[in-house]
């Protein structure tokens, strides 16, 4: 049996920092081989996304809202090639109003299969599942 030996290199890592509404945020990590990644952000400080070190893009959505609200949950994710694994909608319940919980009430995965999610009491959430071609099923 012949003994190997693994050997790590890891290289000199350069990272730069960019401020947005006065919040410094990471902005890029450069390996010192010209390879970087890129992350970037919206307005209201949210991750949006990042591109890779062969410019392959992935992107997040958020769900927004007005005025004092400030819903910064999280929408949809578009990888590289355009596909999304879900997206998802979320709402304030009442009774929450003041707790600034979000329940997500609809769900789509990457086929087009929806749940729809109401709420009651939280014991007793209840749950449809609708088909992209056939309907609501409960």
């Amino acid at each position: 049996m012949v003994a190997m030996e693994a050997q790590w290199h890891l290289p000199e890592l350069h990272v730069e920092n960019t401020t947005i509404s006065g919040k410094e945020l990471l902005e890029y990590v450069d390996d010192g081989k010209g390879r970087e990644i890129r992350f970037g952000y919206d307005t209201n400080l949210n991750f949006t996304g990042w591109q890779d070190a062969l410019g392959q893009t992935t992107n997040f959505t958020y769900n927004t809202s007005t005025g004092t609200d400030r819903n910064s949950t999280l929408r949809k994710v578009i990888h590289p090639k355009g596909n999304s694994p879900y997206e998802q909608a979320y709402q304030r319940l009442p009774g929450e109003l003041d707790k600034g919980v979000y329940r997500v009430i609809n769900h789509t995965d990457a086929y087009g299969n929806a749940a729809v999610f109401t709420y009651g009491k939280i014991e007793k959430m209840k749950i449809r599942i609708a088909e992209k071609e056939d309907g609501m099923l409960t």
